[in-house]
């Protein structure tokens, strides 16, 4: 299916969604710039990781056109471009990639499954009620996602604090950064088996 959504959220905020099930050699065929990362990938040893960043890449340039734009890492791991603020996530079968020059941006996207169920009691606070698995992948997503957003902060899961939010198709969560007692809302929305959850500050 490849590119699977190129979209403006807000003014300069963009959000793009790749699904993996092509080849790294469609991705050579149709992004022919790419194949100047094939020396780098031949140290990946792993499929699935050489799809994601290949994907990554696809996506940054469906967004701005410029096949010369180059993705870094800070040494926390956090991914860098020149002139942009950038936020990446991948699942299984999934990449998503936020990008604005001028806004703070975080994405984070999960595959459904039942891991998160049973890890709940590891990124869950007390006073946090998630009564189904359906808001524990949100809130697992919307924590991810606040981590990256406030990526300085190097918060722990106790310093995120979500608001109860009604389970549907999309909507908002209301989330607290308590270190810093900053409140900020995370848009949600399921699609297919995947849960997305994303942040841009006004």
């Amino acid at each position: 299916m490849a590119l699977l959504r190129n979209q403006c959220l807000n003014g300069d905020v963009y959000l793009a969604l790749w699904t993996l099930d092509e080849d790294e050699s469609y991705f050579f065929s149709t992004y022919p710039f790419l194949l100047k990362l094939k020396e780098e990938l031949s140290s990946v040893g792993s499929k699935q990781r050489r799809l994601e960043k290949l994907a990554t890449r696809a996506l940054l340039y469906e967004i701005t056109g410029n096949q010369d734009l180059v993705i870094t890492h800070h040494s926390s791991g956090k991914p860098l471009v020149k002139g942009y603020n950038i936020s990446v996530s991948h699942t299984k079968g999934l990449v998503a990639l936020m990008l604005s020059k001028t806004r703070i941006v975080a994405v984070d996207v999960e595959y459904e499954s039942d891991r998160v169920g049973r890890i709940a009691h590891k990124f869950i606070n007390q006073d946090e009620e998630m009564p189904t698995l359906s808001h524990l992948l949100i809130a697992w997503c919307a924590k991810e996602a606040l981590f990256k957003y406030f990526s300085e902060d190097n918060l722990l899961s106790t310093q995120i604090h979500l608001q109860p939010f009604k389970l549907e198709h999309q909507g908002v969560i209301v989330v607290k950064n308590t270190k810093s007692d900053i409140v900020v809302k995370s848009h949600y929305f399921k699609l297919n088996k995947f849960v997305l959850v994303y942040i841009f500050n006004d």
